[in-house]
Order: structure tokens, then sequence, then C-alpha cells
């Protein structure tokens, strides 16, 4: 069966791996794209667990690398800085964001349980992110990609004021469906790019 994917997005490497391993693994990462003569973005993802599991790592990388391109998952960056990191400071990592993995998260967990009932500072940081994220996309003509990332239920890795039931999300104030999270979000972030990028 032959695919053809618009975009790939990668969890790369360790966070273990020594600095000239890691750039190494991505300047071997590079030579295969173009060997394979691949046709589609391809993105390394920043995660924890992953060689790009900090932003003070990664912004050494890109000095070492710059044609590095990211997915942007600032959930995990938030819980590993455990703070809201100023935009100026990750400027250049938003620069090179070929695509977004859009969740609210605290400097104390990955996630949140429903963006609809968070903090509005939380909320407003993360939007300001990524507005400067698709700014940066519309200036060099990158596609817009941005997947709203909630869940899993059933590890506990959606926090607290809520448990698992069913394939549903409960919490004071009534049921959230997962799936209804996840649309309704892509549908209100969607909205939010067209309002701000147009």
């Amino acid at each position: 069966m032959e695919v053809e994917p618009i975009h790939i997005n990668c969890h790369s490497g360790l966070d273990d791996f020594s600095f000239q391993d890691a750039v190494s693994f991505f300047k071997s990462v590079e030579g295969l794209e173009t060997k394979v003569g691949l046709k589609c973005s391809l993105s390394h993802e920043t995660h924890r667990g992953r060689i790009l599991f900090s932003p003070w790592r990664t912004l050494e990388l890109i000095k070492e690398i710059p044609s590095l391109k990211f997915t942007l998952d600032l959930s995990h960056w938030v819980v590993v800085s455990e703070r809201l990191i100023e935009i100026d400071r990750i400027l250049p990592v938003l620069e090179r964001t070929l695509h977004i993995h859009a969740r609210l998260a605290t400097p104390q967990a990955s996630q949140v349980s429903n963006p609809n009932t968070m903090d509005t500072i939380i909320k407003q940081y993360f939007e300001k992110v990524w507005l400067t994220v698709w700014k940066s996309q519309a200036r060099s003509n990158v596609q817009f990609l941005l997947d709203p990332e909630y869940g899993p239920l059933c590890d506990s890795y959606m926090p607290n004021n809520t448990w698992f039931t069913d394939g549903k999300v409960t919490k004071v104030g009534g049921e959230l469906d997962l799936d209804e999270l996840i649309i309704s979000e892509g549908k209100r972030l969607f909205e939010l790019h067209k309002m701000l990028i147009a």
C-alpha cells in the first residue's frame, strides 16, 4: 500500500542523548530526508522524554542545525520549565514550527481537563504563542497544521477534577466527551486562526 502523507511528526531520540549525539541524530535525519526524496514536510516534536524536552537545549541545537523544523507541543515545555516561557526567548523555535499540538497546560500539569474552563491567563498565553507561530507560517507560506490534543483518559494523563467512565470525562458540572472536546477545540482554533491571519 502506498501512502502520501502531507506531514511527518517525529518523536526524536531520548532526553539522555548527549548534545553531540543529538546533533548527529538530526543531521542523519536530514540526510535521510534528502536520500529518500521525502515529498512532505517533517518536524521534530518538543516533548518530555525526547531530545527536544527543553526549550534551552532546543535553542542550542538550532545554533548547530538552523534548518531544524519543529512540531510545537508547548505544554511539555511549560511543565519542564515550570513556568509560562517568555515568547521572545523561544522565538527561534516558533519561527521554525511547521505543526502545533494544541493543548493547554499549567506549569504543574501537561494538560488540562477542559480548555473551556481554563484560567484566562494561561489560555491567552498559549493562544499568543500559537498566533506568533501562525504569523511566521503566513509570512513563509507554510501550510497551517494543528492538532488539538487531549487525552488519553484511561491512564490519568488528563488531570485531576475528572475521572474516566465508559469513554467519557466526568467532572463536576457534567460530562464532556473527549471526541467532542477535540472537535470543538479544533473548530475554535481554526476560526481563531482564520480571524487573526486572514
